[in-house]
C-alpha cells in the first residue's frame, strides 16, 4: 500500500481518537452529561456537603453553649471568702441559671422556663404563661398570651382581650373610705358596674353613695346613683339609641331630650 493511501485512514484514526479523548475529558469535568449518570453524581456530592456543612454548624452551635455554660459556672464559682469558696449568688448560662435571695429565681435547660424562689412562688413558660405569688402581701399576678389579671384579697382583676374584662373592688366597708364593687365589659360595647363610695361629706361626717350603671352601646344606656345606707336614689338617666332619646332626673331637675331636641326642662 503506498503512502498517499495511507494518509487518509491515518487522518480518520487520529481525528477519531482526538474526538474520543475530548469527550472522555469533557464527561470527566462533568460538562457533558452520559446518560444522566454524571448529573447525578453532582447532586449527590452536592447532597453531602450540604449535609456535612450543616452538621458541623450545630456542633460548632452546641459546642459554643457548653464552653458559655461552663465558663459561666466556673465564673460564678470563683467568688470566694478567705480561703473558702464561697457560692456564687447568680449564674446566668444558655442552658441553665439560677439566682439567690429573696427575689431569686431558677431555670433548668432554658431561660423559656423557670421557677420563682425567695419570697415569691411561681413561673413563666415563654411565650404562653407567666405567673407570680408575693408573699410579702400576698398578691397573685397572672399572664397567658392576651390574658391576664391579678388578685389580692378580696380584690382583683382579670381579662381576655378583646373579649371580656372583669374588676373586683372588694366587699363595701362603711368605716374605710375607698370605691368598692365590682365592674364587667365585654366585646367592648357591654358594660355593667356597681360601684359603692366612701368618702367625706362637705360638712363633716361621711358620705356613702352606689351607682348601678348598664350599656349597651349604641343601642341603650341606663344608671342610677342611691345611697347606700337608705337606697334612696338621687339621680336617674337613660338614653336609647345613642342620646337620639334621652332623660335624666334628679331631686332638684328633669330633663328630656329627642332628637337632641330638648323637650322637657323642669
Amino acid at each position: 500500500m503506498n503512502d498517499e493511501a495511507r494518509s487518509p485512514k491515518l487522518v480518520q484514526m487520529l481525528g477519531s481518537s482526538a474526538e474520543e479523548v475530548a469527550v472522555r475529558l469533557q464527561l470527566g469535568r462533568g460538562r457533558v452529561s452520559d446518560d444522566g449518570h454524571t448529573d447525578k453524581r453532582k447532586a449527590g456530592i452536592g447532597m453531602t456537603m450540604s449535609g456535612d456543612v450543616l452538621r458541623r454548624g450545630v456542633s460548632t452551635v452546641l459546642a459554643a453553649c457548653l464552653a458559655v455554660a461552663v465558663a459561666g459556672l466556673v465564673s460564678g464559682c470563683a467568688v470566694t471568702r478567705g480561703d473558702r469558696p464561697k457560692k456564687p449568688e447568680t449564674v446566668i448560662t444558655p442552658v441553665f441559671g439560677w439566682k439567690k435571695g429573696d427575689n431569686g429565681w431558677m431555670y433548668p435547660l432554658t431561660p423559656l422556663v423557670g421557677f420563682y424562689r425567695g419570697k415569691r412562688s411561681g413561673m413563666w413558660a415563654f411565650p404562653l404563661l407567666w405567673w407570680q405569688h408575693d408573699k410579702t402581701n400576698e398578691r397573685t399576678k397572672f399572664r397567658m398570651l392576651w390574658g391576664g389579671g391579678w388578685r389580692q384579697g378580696g380584690r382583683g382583676a382579670s381579662e381576655l382581650f378583646p373579649f371580656y374584662h372583669h374588676k373586683k373592688l372588694g366587699e363595701l366597708n362603711t368605716r374605710r373610705q375607698g370605691r368598692y364593687g365590682s365592674e364587667f365589659r365585654c366585646m367592648l360595647i357591654a358594660f355593667y358596674k356597681h360601684h359603692h363610695f366612701v368618702g367625706p361629706e362637705a360638712g363633716g361626717g361621711v358620705t356613702r353613695q352606689s351607682v348601678r350603671a348598664f350599656s349597651l352601646w349604641p343601642f341603650v344606656s341606663w344608671s342610677k346613683r342611691y345611697s347606700a345606707d337608705t337606697g334612696e336614689v338621687s339621680r336617674r338617666k337613660f338614653s336609647l339609641l345613642w342620646r337620639l332619646i334621652r332623660y335624666d332626673r334628679s331631686p332638684d331637675s328633669r330633663k328630656l331630650d329627642v332628637l337632641f331636641i330638648p323637650i322637657v326642662r323642669e
